[in-house]
């Protein structure tokens, strides 16, 4: 009975310490992907995202010594790549943590330097990187697994009606000849 007792005692304590454990910080490159992380983290991660104007150019940035320090310090770094944020690249490979999980959102959809790099356009983009959100976390912090599965179970669910209209309108609109002014639209 006493070794259940202390087992017992044990157990609610491991409980309580990763009830309040720190949280999971992340550094995203840009703001949609730092959002899409705080959706899947919850209450467990602490997100800060690099750029969060609309109008800051990514080609353009210069980072700063406290972006360097935030991406050194982080558990998982977001960011787009094909070539859309080189500057990230630098900052990574300045910074070495072998614990550190990097998620780069081009990689997921196979996009490269020359590819649109606004990958996040793309539904299955987004879908992979909630998805290397859920694994990437669950590897750093176990003990919430279940919850991030959950929030990107959840999330899968409000996107539908998104995925079910673009589908529609693919099928609708297949073959057509569209003339582009943007290559954004590309």
């Amino acid at each position: 009975m006493h070794r259940a007792a202390i087992l017992t005692l044990l157990t609610i304590g491991m409980a309580l310490s990763a009830a309040h454990a720190e949280p999971v910080r992340i550094v995203a490159a840009e703001s949609v992907y730092g959002d899409l992380a705080q959706q899947i983290g919850g209450s467990s991660v602490a997100v800060t995202s690099v750029l969060i104007a609309s109008d800051q150019d990514p080609h353009d940035f210069e980072p700063s010594a406290s972006t360097a320090r935030q991406i050194a310090d982080a558990k998982l770094v977001i960011y787009n790549g094909a070539d859309y944020d080189p500057w990230m690249t630098k900052l990574l490979s300045a910074s070495r943590a072998p614990s550190r999980k990097v998620i780069e959102v081009a990689r997921l959809v196979n996009k490269r330097a020359g590819d649109n790099p606004h990958v996040w356009y793309d539904l299955t983009a987004i879908s992979a990187l909630t998805k290397a959100l859920v694994d990437a976390l669950s590897t750093l912090d176990p003990v919430h697994r279940n919850e991030y599965a959950e929030r990107n179970a959840a999330f899968a669910r409000s996107m539908r009606p998104l995925v079910d209209r673009v589908a529609e309108l693919r099928k609708r609109y297949a073959g057509s000849e569209v003339t582009a002014t943007e290559p954004v639209f590309g």
